[in-house]
């Protein structure tokens, strides 16, 4: 009996899938691996306090440059110390926690500011509507990074300005998608049907469109939380990011740039974590969007 004739049916005729495999090329490992090493980064984000064994900020100069411990370094400093002696490990655990919450709270503000506004141009259509579209395409127009530059350059860089700068980052998007979906979703029948019965429009906004919309939203949360992490981090390589005391992960890739030679852990362990948490938060997303669009089911 060949493979075919051994393929299990569904009721429908449909090859039986397991539906806990993503449709990735690598099968479920690839997702099972990138959700475990985002649980760990998220766990040490949150107890990086007690991870740590130094303060990110404690200084050794009589330990400064102390390589891995893998390339020669002694177990004092697992992943070694920059040009200050600061403990890279330690750095490490505070720069996810620093990264990972301006990321977050980036991300939410701009889901939150871009939904609100797509749903209101949609409501309220008119002018109203006019002048959020054309802050759309004023702000797709330009890369984020030239705004965020020319602010950061005039303002100067402070922890709530640059909090500010994240959750500008992508708005538009989320409002060029939940005003198309909320126009679209206004068109159907059975939203026609509960505003005859006499549904106010709140009602039928929170509670029968919001919800059939919402999934694609979440896929765009994934989409657009890497991408924050890397505006964090090439803000923050060019020095117009967060300040010192303040550590994150691309503060710490742009002190290690100059020392790539000597010291090339100082930039290239840091740049190994940004890397890895964008690669697997992007796999998830991946993974979470062919889930929930109906459009990508078998």
């Amino acid at each position: 009996m060949n493979d075919l004739t051994r393929t299990r049916l569904e009721p429908g005729g449909r090859p039986l899938r397991r539906r806990w495999l993503p449709r990735l090329g690598g099968g479920g490992t690839v997702v099972v691996l990138s959700t475990i090493y985002l649980l760990a980064v998220v766990l040490t984000a949150l107890f990086a306090g007690w991870l740590s064994p130094y303060p990110p900020t404690e200084q050794d100069l009589l330990a400064r440059l102390t390589p891995p411990v893998f390339a020669g370094g002694t177990w004092a400093h697992p992943l070694g110390t920059d040009t200050l002696g600061r403990d890279i490990l330690s750095r490490l655990f505070h720069g996810m926690r620093v990264s990972l919450s301006l990321a977050l709270a980036g991300t939410v503000i701009g889901a939150a500011l871009g939904t609100l506004l797509g749903f209101l141009a949609a409501a309220i259509g008119g002018i109203f509507e006019d002048v959020v579209m054309a802050l759309v395409d004023f702000q797709a127009s330009l890369p984020f990074l030239i705004i965020a530059l020319a602010v950061l350059a005039f303002l100067g860089s402070s922890l709530t300005l640059f909090v500010m700068l994240m959750g500008l980052y992508g708005w538009e998007t989320y409002a060029r998608l939940s005003r198309g979906m909320v126009l679209s979703a206004q068109e159907r029948d059975h939203i026609a049907a509960i505003r005859s019965l006499g549904a106010k429009p709140l009602r039928v906004y929170l509670r029968h469109i919001f919800p059939n919309i919402a999934p694609v939203l979440i896929v765009q949360l994934t989409l657009n939380f890497p991408e924050i992490i890397l505006a964090e981090t090439s803000l923050s390589f060019l020095g117009l990011g967060l300040q010192p005391p303040h550590t994150s992960l691309g503060m710490m890739l742009g002190d290690g740039r100059d020392y790539l030679i000597v010291a090339w852990w100082i930039a290239v362990l840091p740049g190994m974590t940004i890397f890895l948490t964008t690669l697997s938060i992007s796999i998830l997303g991946d993974w979470v969007r062919d889930r929930l669009d109906p459009k990508l089911a078998d």
